[in-house]
């Protein structure tokens, strides 16, 4: 403890100490050395049946034991050791001294190996301790593919045809190269993994539990671990797509490296369009029937741009700095016809044009210490973010019928949301099998909007978020614990409305726990977390605008922040070449944010709004298998659904989800890939509404050439299916309303990618440690 003593802040040392007498009475127990780790290969592959041979000073045996099939060891021990001597076949055998580390690492005995002939089918998926590895090297079918397209091969991983990475059953996961954040990947996925040729990665690593060895947060780790260490220098890749659709993307991304300074530019845009897609909605009142008929031609802009930059000024300490940028922008009119049925019958024409601009322009500035004698594990982290969320929406309408001329009308909101946020985080060196984070962030919120009907707003807002985290491994157990809070300032007010004025404050206690441990072959684990989702800007902006003659829209500035509460419980297990998980999660909101519609007796029209609904309570199953009879032949299938439950005032509303994905691909001589994939899937509906479930497939051939710098993917989509209708029927006591959105499922798409090589690739990273969960306010 005295050695520890002096990497710890006298502050810290009474609470540091409590916290380890509590969690770990263990260390009250003087009389016996307990000696424990995990022995693992280069590429962190645990080693099983390791010798583990114990020495005092004069090299004599004192104590040993063997790994288990996780390659952790642990030894009792009652006299004082000086080193460590680890042995396997096929590896370097290896002395180690004090002070003692928690990870054990044997290198490849090459010349041993040399010796071997190994035959059989190899194995592609291995078990580990919090996931499970893919042996990318031994898949032939992947040498000659990049990156991106090799990630299909590993089970839970999927890429869309256009160059999409998702990870089925989560939504979000990070990126590691050789167990270190590779954030730059996570930043500019598609592109990034796209100019990695897959012949230089050795293993897919993924993690679906907490391991000490990320700072996951809760999300899938995907960890690439390659040969050698072959990030220093330059690359471009620029990719290309278009569809029939029709839609189209462009980008091009560079990394480089000069000394101690890492740099990476990117731009994306993207471009998706509609052109004549059709319309249809009912509204059935008791004295009337309106109809509405609509034909929508736009174009919605999509522009990303990222620079990043880390310099490393010694062997301890780091500066970060980024700047991100995402701005969409949206250009769409739709040309309404209505007819109004009753005593005199009149047809009128509409055309409402909406030119909007939404995203987000953030920037990062941390700087981070490393300890000394462990130069992997952080210190000290200070960090400073700033991020502007814009809403600009510009309405106009004109409008005409058979008994007046046309009249037209133009409204508009102009705002957005500024947020600054300071974090600090400390990393005390308690005990070896327990890592521990303690930390602090301050989150102002500033929002400001005007509107051309006098429906401004100006609030403020101040968290206060503190955390302690603990994570590690006893008796076979991964556990991670987060005890958090948030104290929440919010004080809101409009200038033209005095009624809407008011300050509120609250504290929110926010724990979170996952324990995971290996039962026969199995890994089951277990998640409880309590978040809060607070509303956007969008959400509060009390402007009004109308859609067409009998439908609007309009923010709510009353709404409270939502509190969910997740409790999960899944289980996995492979068998050689069969990978399959199942599961179920339970989730319950109370004062849920639902989007919904109402009538405004005033005004005489359908308004979409906001409100705290009730709560929301869901029951979700979710089953999943990637199966590869042969190394050329991958078959996916994931279903996930159940149970939507929502409650408000007297109102009960029962209903369910359903997605279901299906994957084929099958790999031929020369980097051909052929491929199909089916969805069908069923959304939550609206309150007092039902929502149809849909359907749509597609086909794909793709090729490779320059071991995997040049690609090539021709897509085609739902060929005998012009659209797909999404139909949703409202029915209250007071009117009733029918919809069809009529979206197109047939086109055919080609995507392009090309990657230029001048050396070998920069390893630069983006960090997303002082992003916030509760409101996604920056460039995702």
């Amino acid at each position: 403890m005295k050695t520890l003593r002096k990497y710890l802040p006298n502050s810290f040392s009474l609470f540091l100490l409590v916290c380890s007498l509590v969690c770990f009475p263990s260390w009250v127990m003087a009389q016996t050395i307990k000696l424990s780790g995990m022995v693992t290969d280069e590429s962190r592959n645990p080693l099983d049946y390791a010798n583990v041979v114990c020495l005092n000073g004069d090299s004599a045996y004192v104590g040993g034991g063997i790994t288990d099939n996780f390659g952790r060891f642990s030894i009792e021990l009652d006299t004082a050791i000086h080193s460590i001597r680890i042995s396997k076949i096929g590896y370097v055998s290896r002395t180690f001294s004090k002070p003692f580390s928690t990870q054990f690492i044997l290198a490849t005995d090459n010349q041993l190996l040399k010796e071997v002939t190994v035959t059989g089918k190899a194995s592609l998926i291995k078990q580990t301790e919090t996931g499970l590895l893919y042996e990318l090297h031994h898949n032939k079918y992947a040498k000659e593919q990049n990156l991106l397209q090799a990630m299909r091969f590993v089970p839970m991983l999927d890429v869309s045809p256009d160059g999409n990475l998702s990870v089925i059953g989560h939504d979000d996961y990070q990126i590691y190269l050789n167990g270190k954040r590779y954030d730059i990947a996570e930043a500019n996925t598609t592109q990034t993994l796209q100019s990695f040729p897959a012949h230089l990665v050795k293993q897919i690593e993924v993690v679906t539990t907490e391991d000490s060895r990320f700072q996951s947060n809760g999300a899938v780790v995907i960890n690439i671990i390659t040969e050698k260490n072959l990030l220093d220098g330059f690359s471009l890749n620029t990719s290309a797509n278009g569809t029939t659709q029709p839609t189209a993307k462009a980008g091009v991304s560079a990394l480089g490296k000069k000394r101690n300074v890492d740099f990476s530019v990117s731009y994306n845009y993207d471009l998706n369009t509609q052109r004549k897609q059709p319309i249809t909605q009912d509204y059935i009142y008791p004295d009337r029937i309106v109809n509405l008929d609509g034909e929508g031609d736009g174009d919605w802009h999509n522009h990303i741009m990222r620079g990043m930059l880390s310099w490393q000024l010694d062997t301890l300490n780091m500066i970060y700095a980024d700047i991100h940028a995402k701005i969409l922008k949206t250009d769409f009119k739709t040309l309404w016809e209505q007819t109004v049925d009753q005593e005199n019958s009149r047809t009128s024409m509409f055309e409402n044009r909406n030119h909007n601009t939404s995203g987000t322009i953030e920037t990062n500035l941390i700087y981070r210490n490393y300890y000394r004698h462990l130069p992997q594990q952080e210190r000290l982290t200070l960090g400073y973010r700033y991020t502007y969320n814009p809403d600009r929406r510009h309405y106009s309408q004109w409008w005409a019928d058979d008994e007046s001329t046309r009249q037209e009308n133009h409204t508009r909101t102009d705002g957005g949301l500024h947020e600054h946020t300071a974090n600090v985080t400390y990393a005390p060196i308690i005990w070896e099998r327990c890592k521990t984070l303690v930390g602090a962030k301050a989150i102002w919120r500033l929002g400001n909007t005007t509107a051309t009907n006098h429906s401004d707003i100006s609030y403020r807002q101040q968290l206060i978020y503190p955390y302690v985290k603990f994570s590690g491994a006893v008796s076979g157990i991964n556990y991670s614990l987060t005890l958090s809070g948030e104290y929440d300032y919010l004080s809101m007010k409009t200038p033209y409305a005095e009624e809407v004025k008011h300050t509120n404050s609250k504290f929110y206690f926010t724990p979170s726990l996952e324990v995971s441990r290996n039962v026969k072959g199995a890994r089951i684990s277990a998640n409880y977390t309590r978040i809060t989702k607070r509303p956007t800007i969008v959400m509060l902006n009390p402007f009004f605008s109308m859609g067409n003659g009998y439908a609007a829209s309009t923010g709510n500035p009353y709404l409270k922040s939502e509190i969910q509460n997740l409790l999960s419980l899944s289980m996995f297990k492979f068998r050689k070449r069969f990978y399959y998980t199942v599961g179920i999660a339970y989730s319950h909101s109370n004062d849920a944010i639902v989007y919904h519609q109402v009538k405004d007796e005033s005004n005489d029209v359908m308004v979409y709004t906001y409100d705290n609904m009730g709560k929301v309570t869901t029951v979700t199953g979710n089953l999943f298998f990637n199966w590869q009879p042969l190394t050329a032949l991958v078959l996916k299938c994931s279903v996930n659904g159940g149970y939507y439950g929502l409650r408000y005032e007297n109102n009960k509303q029962n209903d369910y989800t359903l997605n279901v994905f299906g994957w084929i691909d099958y790999y031929l001589p020369h980097s051909w890939r052929l491929g199909a994939n089916v969805m069908h899937f069923k959304q939550a509906p609206e309150p007092n509404s039902t929502i149809n479930a849909m359907t749509r497939y597609s086909l794909v051939v793709g090729k490779t050439w320059l071991k995997g710098r040049l690609t090539a993917n021709i897509e085609v989509s739902t060929p005998f299916q012009k659209y797909v209708k999404m139909k949703v029927n409202t029915q209250t006591p007071d009117y009733s309303v029918r919809r069809i959105n009529y979206m197109k499922a047939r086109y055919v798409g080609i995507n392009l990618s090309y990657t230029f090589n001048n050396g070998k690739r920069a390893k630069i990273q983006r960090d997303t440690s002082l992003k916030h969960n509760d409101l996604s306010s920056g460039v995702e």
